[in-house]
């Protein structure tokens, strides 16, 4: 972890947020339920993130360990909004739940983001995020 990180623990969960020089792209943790009010300040936080480090590889959301998936129509609608700030690059999202796949895919054609690609280990993922 960088020394730039932003780590929270929220209601329902934990969430971490910071730059990865190693591998120049952004990271985000989420573990446990998604609330509303932690998913504002990741995307708030994503935003900055975007803005000082420019267009780079991609960002890396680890999801792994959520355990209640995306219902709210809100909650549907911040995402979308962080998806569209981290919209330089590429986006892998690590995630095991097919439920949580399914409705992250829903985000994703809403906000016609293309470049975004599921894996179900880090290490698939950083190797995409790699590639030219």
């Amino acid at each position: 972890m960088a020394n730039n990180q932003l780590s929270f623990k929220g209601e329902g969960g934990e969430y971490k947020i910071w730059w990865d020089e190693k591998n120049c792209i952004g990271r985000i943790f989420v573990s446990g339920e998604i609330q509303i009010e932690e998913s504002l300040k990741i995307t708030k936080e994503s935003i900055k993130i975007a803005e000082q480090y420019g267009k780079k590889k991609g960002w890396l959301i680890n999801a792994v360990k959520v355990t209640k998936p995306i219902f709210s129509l809100r909650l549907r609608k911040i995402m979308a909004e962080a998806i569209k700030v981290m919209s330089f690059g590429k986006v892998a999202v690590v995630c095991t739940s097919t439920v949580l796949r399914v409705t992250m895919s829903f985000v994703l054609v809403a906000v016609r983001k293309k470049n975004v690609k599921f894996f179900k280990t880090e290490e698939e993922a950083l190797k995409w995020l790699k590639e030219e």
